[in-house]
């Protein structure tokens, strides 16, 4: 075994000299381990930090047959994944290691799991509590408190499952930690939710710790996204904490710039020169301008040619809008803010970046001369948002009807003239009418 830890010293170019392995990297056929077939599991341990400046830089697992393995690190409180590997190929009964692509760095006095994927071709090893001591560590910065499993071929499924005081491990997995100075997050991500297009977010806060520390702490933010020390001012992309060697429980909050639409991503780097730094993740989504109406499509009706018909409303609304709304009524059409006044083909709603249920009036033009059905969009638009709702209405044209349309029965005497009363019903009329006779 001694002879493949130098083997692995001298591959990785010396990177394992700066760790220390919970478990020591000890060999489980020399240690009192045993080997057992089959997999289907997460298999490993669970422990508590005692100390701080613990960050974790690399997951390890032993196995009795060759190949990589998929290692995992949860958080026990949140039961969420902080870091995960696929290790280096190893040969079989060998540790094979994996560098975590950002350290993690412990919170004192917490608890964590790490665990091995195994399958039903690679087997695993068992220690119980007769094993060498080196496989529980009581003292020091990692406390050993027992095995952990759970019955999954997914590497993120939390092992919830222990079996009992006599084994202390499954598995293997360990962990390869640093100490020195260090920050550390109480979170490794946070969801910074949704908001408008020109407003700032809701701002979410976590908090750092940092000890041993040489100079001030550097908290940078990725795009789209500003921190502060205060809940309600002092925002930038960068801030400076300028306490050292060693602080506790420092409040950042963080939130949406809202400065441009999409979907935000990245991390809020903790940086000291000298020390571990500590990544949170963000996500967060800034929607775009939106205009929206209360309804699709109007009927306005039908109404006399010259005569204006009866106005229908509807509420229009927006968010994140940066200028004016104008509404424009298609030919044939006019709108208004008013029931009664006011109507035009277009009128400009002057209110951003959040419009209400803006009452809009529309009813048949009474100036169009065009009788018939009318058709067209009432569109509604704003710099980056449009929406139209459709209308349909009917103008009719202007008619004559006479109310007695031939003589009563009866003879009259040659020569005699006949007179009579004619009586007319007309709508719609735009000027004199012309009333001729035609004999017959």
């Amino acid at each position: 075994m001694k002879t493949f830890l130098a083997f692995v010293l001298a591959v990785l170019g010396g990177t394992l000299a700066a760790q220390t392995w919970a478990m020591q990297q000890a060999d489980p056929t020399t240690t009192g381990g045993q080997t057992y077939s089959g997999g289907g599991w997460n298999l490993g341990y669970h422990f508590n930090c005692n100390a701080s400046n613990v960050t974790v830089t690399h997951l390890a697992a032993c196995s009795p047959s060759a190949g990589t393995r998929i290692v995992t690190l949860w958080d026990s409180t949140t039961q969420g994944v902080i870091g995960q590997v696929t290790t280096a190929n190893g040969a079989a009964g060998a540790w094979r290691t994996g560098a975590l692509a950002t350290p993690v760095t412990l919170v004192n006095g917490r608890n964590y799991v790490v665990a091995v994927l195994t399958d039903t071709t690679h087997g695993y090893y068992g220690i119980t509590n007769t094993a060498n001591a080196v496989w529980h560590p009581t003292s020091g910065p990692i406390l050993h408190q027992g095995d952990k499993w759970v019955s999954t071929t997914n590497p993120n499924t939390y092992p919830t499952s222990s079996s009992g005081a006599s084994w202390w491990h499954f598995g293997l997995a360990d962990i390869g930690y640093t100490t020195g100075p260090a920050v550390s997050a109480s979170t490794n991500s946070i969801n910074l939710g949704t908001t408008p297009q020109g407003t700032p977010g809701t701002a979410v806060s976590y908090t750092i710790s940092g000890s041993q520390l040489s100079t001030f702490t550097t908290i940078t933010a990725p795009t789209g996204v500003n921190v502060s020390f205060s809940q309600s001012s002092g925002y930038a992309q960068s801030i400076q904490y300028n306490t050292f060697p060693s602080y506790t429980n420092v409040t950042i909050w963080a939130r949406l710039t809202g400065a441009t639409a999409g979907t935000v991503t990245g991390n809020i780097t903790h940086t000291s020169t000298g020390a571990t730094s500590a990544n949170v993740a963000v996500s967060g989504t800034v929607t775009g301008p939106t205009i929206s109406t209360s309804t699709s499509s109007l009927n306005l009706g039908s109404t006399p040619q010259g005569t204006p018909g009866s106005a229908v409303s509807y509420t229009v609304s927006g968010s994140a809008l940066t200028g004016p709304t104008t509404i424009t009524a298609p030919a044939g059409v006019e709108v208004s803010f008013s029931s009664s006044t006011g109507f035009t083909n277009a009128i400009t709603i002057n209110t951003w970046p959040t419009l209400h249920q803006h009452a809009v009036y529309a009813r048949p033009d009474r100036h169009h001369r065009r009788h018939g059905q009318r058709y067209g969009n009432i569109t509604h638009a704003s710099s980056g948002a449009t929406v139209n709702v459709a209308v349909t209405g009917t103008v009719t044209p202007p008619t004559i009807t006479p109310l007695n349309r031939r003589d009563q029965p009866g003879q009259y005497a040659p020569g005699h003239t006949r007179q009579r009363r004619l009586q007319f019903l007309g709508s719609a009329l735009s000027g004199a009418t012309d009333h001729r006779a035609h004999r017959r």
